[in-house]
């Protein structure tokens, strides 16, 4: 998607709030969202705002509050291409602080600079789909203008004048394919215009609760943390080596890395006599219709495996539940390494809009 069609449909801060106040509402509407701990006037016109590596705003995360207690986040988009209003609502207190990772980051780096070098502004950007890092315009010797991307340690991801750090391909917004930007305006336009009550269609479903998190002990085993949610709802307590092992997400010398692949992830949930021995369904890309993933939650009663790609990076976390109403349609997502910051990683329990999520892969387990 090039630079010009994101801006032109770009979204202003306030319609951005209006859309997430409109799909918070749906939520509590339902009793998707509890409206006894949750209110629509907790969302705070106070965002957090998180920026593609190319410089353009990506996301406006609204803050939830109630006395001055985090209590979740939407994250809407800031651009119609995208798909919908908002990306994310998370229903549960939000342990990141976007401040502190932003000095953090400024005060790393600048122990590190050369004497010569300044900072002219800093911002957080999301680089692939899991990683939040912040994005740094740096002045240097003769005036000179560059962009680096650096984590809270100030260790530097990407630099535009250096050819080995390049940002090729890890841009949400390049990403996107061009040849759908009527269907996903549309899409966007339709869920903003609609208001919690008016549709007669709404439902929901989550078979698990936040017990059923896990988080991924490394970078490399989302994928393999995620069939450990999934063992255990059907009472299977493998070890986290013992899947890592069937996945091939162990390299020869006894590390974890990364899963291969669906084949892998396949290998433990059906093949492997050492696995679940469950039956499965794959579906990638143009395969997969929301309401094959709402119905087998629904009727089967079992999760989804679901890989996500956004940018470069590819993730993998579980689907346990969905939430429908009129033209937005939402899976309950339960993610075991939403965002990396440093060594630190945050496992997630959200509601995530079909609509607005990357590329994806999915497993129906027990089919």
């Amino acid at each position: 998607m090039d630079i010009e069609t994101v801006e032109k449909y770009s979204v202003s801060q306030d319609n951005a709030f209006i859309g997430a106040k409109n799909e918070f509402n749906k939520f509590i509407y339902s009793g998707a969202i509890s409206k006894d701990v949750y209110s629509v006037d907790m969302l705070k016109n106070e965002p957090v705002l998180i920026y593609d590596i190319n410089g353009l705003l990506l996301y406006y995360q609204f803050p939830i509050e109630k006395n001055g207690e985090n209590l979740g986040y939407i994250k809407a988009t800031a651009s119609k291409v995208l798909g919908g209003p908002v990306s994310i609502i998370m229903d549960s207190p939000d342990e990141i602080c976007y401040d502190k990772l932003l000095s953090d980051s400024v005060k790393s780096f600048e122990k590190k600079a050369l004497s010569s070098e300044k900072i002219i502004s800093s911002q957080l950007v999301e680089y692939d789909y899991q990683y939040l890092y912040v994005m740094l315009e740096i002045k240097g010797h003769n005036d000179q203008l560059r962009e680096i991307i650096v984590d809270q340690d100030g260790e530097t991801i990407f630099d535009s004048t250096d050819k080995n750090k390049s940002i090729d391909g890890h841009s949400y917004y390049a990403s996107l394919d061009p040849s759908n930007i009527d269907e996903k305006i549309k899409s966007w336009d339709e869920q903003f215009n609609e208001k919690a009550g008016v549709s007669k269609a709404s439902e929901y479903m989550d078979l698990w609760n936040q017990a059923n998190l896990l988080t991924q002990p490394n970078e490399y085993w989302c994928t393999v943390t995620t069939g450990k949610m999934i063992a255990y709802w059907f009472g299977v307590s493998d070890s986290y080596t013992t899947i890592a092992e069937i996945m091939d997400s162990i390299d020869q010398y006894g590390n974890p890395k990364g899963t291969p692949g669906h084949d892998s992830e396949l290998e433990y949930y059906t093949n492997d006599p050492d696995g679940l021995q469950l039956p499965t369904l794959y579906r990638s890309g143009g395969q997969i219709v929301y309401y094959q993933g709402k119905d087998h939650i629904r009727d089967n009663e079992n999760p989804i495996a679901s890989g996500v790609s956004a940018g470069f990076g590819a993730h993998a976390r579980a689907i346990a539940g969905y939430f429908y109403s009129g033209d937005s349609e939402y899976f309950r997502v339960y993610d075991p390494g939403k965002y990396m910051i440093g060594d630190e990683i945050f496992s997630e329990r959200y509601w995530e809009n079909f609509d607005t999520a990357g590329i994806q892969e999915w497993i129906f387990v027990d089919w």
